[in-house]
């Protein structure tokens, strides 16, 4: 009888230990992730208070803790950019997409630090790649239109700033924007047009009256184009300064 019960009690001693072991081992883990979910969320706040060095070293702390999580390479891509690091956020963006392929606003990301970087046509090639996973996603066409504009491309920038308005009717990026590139075609009369669309929509957007100037003074009409410039002044001085937007492209926190 002895025999026979002692390698049961064994059996179950051993399977006993394996579950407690294997508790200890989920508890560390879901330590490690809470532990790295922590430094993530500093380092988010931090990014919106623009304390853009601090963020990159809480994620920094994160990825120690979290070496393969893709939204945290995405997040701290997106500190280095706000600091002019296009190099280093397009490497961020890299490791991100090897963890997540499928992800149009990583490779919509990555195009703005190519842009950046100068790299326009690059650039156009990941927004075409984001397109692909995302074909409805009017920010993207906002944002390839900009490099194609950079590019001299204005015809082709003009139909990525129409489809993004037919997604988005009420857009003001694409209004202001399409109305920056119509000039270069010598459209200034539809130039004005989306200007005026867009304050329609935002009547005291700084940035509209400062385009809008632009064009008048090129055209000669200084005194418009001085009222634009002190309207947009006047704006300017009432509107809460966006820390999201290194230049004209948003920078968010992913996943939303």
């Amino acid at each position: 009888m002895t025999m026979t019960r002692a390698p049961r009690n064994w059996i179950w001693e051993v399977a006993i230990a394996v579950a407690i072991l294997a508790a200890i081992v989920a508890a560390a883990a879901w330590g490690w992730i809470g532990d790295s979910g922590a430094h993530y969320n500093r380092g988010w706040a931090n990014f919106e208070r623009g304390r853009y060095r601090a963020a990159i070293a809480n994620f920094d702390q994160a990825l120690r803790l979290e070496p393969g999580a893709a939204y945290i390479y995405a997040n701290r891509a997106g500190a280095r950019m706000m600091l002019g690091q296009y190099r280093e956020a397009i490497a961020d963006y890299d490791q991100a997409l090897r963890g997540e392929p499928d992800t149009a606003y990583i490779y919509a990301s990555r195009a703005i630090a190519k842009s950046g970087l100068g790299q326009y046509r690059e650039a156009i090639a990941d927004y075409d790649h984001a397109l692909r996973l995302e074909p409805d996603a009017a920010y993207i066409y906002v944002n390839r239109a900009g490099a194609r504009s950079s590019l001299d491309q204005y015809k082709e920038a003009i139909a990525d700033y129409d489809q993004a308005l037919r997604l988005e009717p009420d857009n003001v990026d694409a209004y202001v924007s399409r109305g920056e590139a119509k000039p270069n075609l010598g459209a200034y009369e539809e130039a004005f047009a989306d200007f005026d669309q867009a304050l329609r929509l935002e009547p005291h957007n700084a940035h509209v009256y400062i385009s809008r100037g632009k064009v008048n003074f090129d055209l000669g009409r200084i005194q418009e184009a001085f009222a634009d410039f002190r309207s947009g002044v006047a704006a300017g001085a009432r509107q809460r300064p966006n820390l999201h937007q290194p230049g004209r492209c948003q920078v968010r926190p992913w996943p939303n």
